[in-house]
């Protein structure tokens, strides 16, 4: 007998169990899925989550490294700035203490160069210092000046009487103080009417020096009339200066006896003409001429002891007006 057969039934009964047992499993398996699914998406969810935090947590972090970093650099730039400032300010500082403050220490100072004045042109200067000086000694430093051949033949030296006010500052004597100084009593009417502007120097006439002296006016008739009353004590008063005195006593005699007061030297003053310019002469009875002026303009007038000298100065004169 064959083995026995299985009903048909239980064929379809194991048929249908397996059916079910492969949906439970089925559904087993979807159902587990799902949940997998969930807690995948739940866990990238939360790892997406984190991500974001720790991504944004790292934006902070950077934002606030490069704000600090930022802030670093300003503070380091005010730093430079403001040190910079301090040497700036420093340096000025220093610079007024030491240089511009009234406690700042005083540098020597130079001499200024006097500026010398001409009315003709001098083929040589020399400066004269007369501080401190008396009538008596300023005189006798101008007669020594001016007695003092130093220039060439036919030549104009030019003597500047100065006077030092301070140890940085000289000045050039003005008409009226050089008369005062040494003791050349011109009259008011004259001394009035002088400008500033003078000369002082001598002529190389042959190897002899003749002194002179120019003197301007900002009034012709007061000046001229100065010089007319001046005649009565000028040559007296120009005799040491212009060197001429030991000459005026040795020539002037009365009698057989030599005249040596010195307020009275003979003589008187007389017409002429120099280059087609009148003139004042002061001779001795003896014919020798001792001193002489000459208005050579309306505003110049020229005393001298010699007549070259004078012929020079008034050519001289007269080109420097036509130039001008």
């Amino acid at each position: 007998m064959n083995p026995v057969e299985e009903h048909p039934l239980n064929i379809l009964l194991e048929q249908a169990s397996d059916d079910e047992r492969k949906k439970q499993i089925y559904a087993q398996k979807a159902l587990r899925t799902l949940e997998g699914d969930i807690r995948e998406a739940v866990e990238k969810r939360n790892v997406s989550t984190a991500s974001i935090v720790m991504s944004e947590q790292a934006k902070v972090e950077s934002a606030t490294v490069q704000k600090k970093e930022s802030s670093g650099l300003w503070k380091k730039l005010l730093l430079v700035f403001f040190s910079f400032f301090l040497v700036i300010v420093g340096a000025g500082g220093c610079y007024y203490l030491y240089l511009k403050s009234p406690l700042a220490p005083s540098a020597p100072v130079a001499p200024k160069p006097v500026a010398i004045p001409s009315i003709v042109a001098a083929d040589s200067q020399k400066t004269l210092d007369l501080t401190g000086m008396g009538s008596g000694a300023a005189s006798t430093a101008v007669e020594n000046a001016l007695s003092n051949i130093s220039n060439g033949n036919g030549s104009i030296l030019q003597i500047v009487p100065i006077k030092k006010e301070s140890s940085s500052e000289e000045n050039v004597v003005s008409a009226s103080d050089f008369l005062t100084m040494v003791d050349l009593p011109a009259p008011d009417i004259l001394f009035r009417s002088l400008n500033e502007q003078w000369q002082l120097g001598t002529y190389n006439d042959n190897g002899s020096a003749a002194p002179f002296i120019i003197l301007t006016d900002n009034f012709f008739q007061n000046a001229y009339a100065g010089m007319i009353a001046w005649e009565n004590t000028l040559p007296d008063n120009f005799a040491d200066i212009f060197g001429y005195a030991d000459k005026a006593k040795e020539n002037e005699t009365v009698g057989t006896s030599t005249v040596t007061s010195f307020f009275t030297i003979q003589g008187s003053f007389k017409d002429g003409v120099i280059d087609n310019k009148d003139v004042r002469a002061f001779v001795e009875p003896n014919g020798v001429l001792l001193v002489l002026y000459s208005f050579v303009d309306n505003n110049t007038v020229v005393i001298t002891t010699d007549e070259n000298a004078l012929a020079k100065i008034i050519d001289l004169l007269e080109k420097e007006t036509y130039v001008r």
